[in-house]
């Protein structure tokens, strides 16, 4: 019982330092503060910071691909297949669903297939 009475204690003072930090903001002053310059300039600062982590997920430096393992080849090897111009349940047989398969197959038509 204690120990629900701090909690509850705690949260209280949590509750009032939030409303005392917003004592006298109106919403104008809120949507103010949303639209400052620097709020523009983090969104392509995130997307390079993205871009970087994503290369760096595929790719070891300075561009050498990562090894697919697991199920990622399995998929890669249907979709390198079906780019060539088999067809998927009647050149190859496939255990599941061509969802994957058909996915890379876009990639491929895109960026190329890269051995």
């Amino acid at each position: 019982m204690q120990a629900v009475r701090r909690a509850q204690v705690v949260s209280d003072r949590i509750l009032c330092r939030e409303r005392d930090a917003f004592a006298g903001v109106t919403p104008v002053e809120v949507m103010d503060i949303a639209n400052q310059k620097w709020v523009p300039r983090i969104v392509p600062l995130m997307l390079l910071a993205s871009g970087i982590f994503l290369y760096l997920q595929v790719f070891v430096l300075p561009a050498t691909p990562r090894l697919a393992t697991g199920d990622q080849s399995i998929f890669l090897h249907g979709a390198a297949r079906m780019y060539q111009g088999q067809l998927i349940y009647r050149d190859y047989d496939q255990f599941t669903m061509p969802g994957t398969d058909v996915l890379y197959l876009v990639l491929f038509e895109v960026f190329g297939e890269r051995s």
